[in-house]
């Protein structure tokens, strides 16, 4: 068999055909990069290029407003001149009247000095004794006249907050700021 006889001829270019296209439809199709490499070691810094031309001069901008105009004067102000003779001393002039006594005023209260003890009506309220509680205590008063407390709750690691809901505190509402 020769390759000039035009079946095998055909069959061959048929075939040839076949495999071109099967190569084409795999790097078409088929992910044909293989892994990315490491990267290469940075080259080395070139030359400093030439200094490009000069760029066309931009907008003129708008002139200012007017300066306000300075103060003139006629020159400098001359060294201060020698202090005068003093005159003669006047003759002491006589004794006046003696004024009218005032009116007595009312008499206030008493000043003394004293220490507030506790009212016996008093009692001592805990506000949260759950865990190690109380640390680093503040209170204030609060802007409706009752009291504000912040204090740190240990075993929670919590900063809270007591608003007295009465003067004597019995109950407060209480808000908690976890530590983030």
């Amino acid at each position: 068999m020769k390759l000039s006889d035009t079946p095998m001829r055909f069959i061959l270019t048929l075939l040839i055909s076949v495999v071109v296209l099967l190569i084409l439809l795999i790097l078409i199709f088929a992910d044909c990069t293989g892994p990315e490499g490491l990267q290469g070691v940075q080259g080395l810094q070139g030359e400093k290029g030439s200094t490009g031309d000069t760029g066309p001069q931009g907008i003129q901008g708008l002139q200012g407003e007017k300066g306000v105009q300075g103060f003139t004067g006629t020159g400098a102000t001359g060294a201060q001149g020698l202090q005068g003779a003093q005159g003669p001393a006047g003759a002491q002039g006589s004794t006046g009247a003696q004024g009218e006594t005032g009116a007595t005023g009312d008499k206030g209260d008493p000043g003394y000095a004293s220490s507030r003890a506790i009212p016996s009506t008093s009692t001592i309220t805990s506000l949260d004794t759950t865990g190690n509680v109380g640390l680093y205590s503040s209170v204030t008063i609060g802007a409706d006249g009752l009291g504000l407390i912040s204090y740190y709750d240990n075993t929670n690691d919590d900063l809270k907050v007591a608003h007295c809901s009465n003067t004597a505190c019995t109950t407060s509402d209480r808000n908690t700021t976890p530590r983030t």
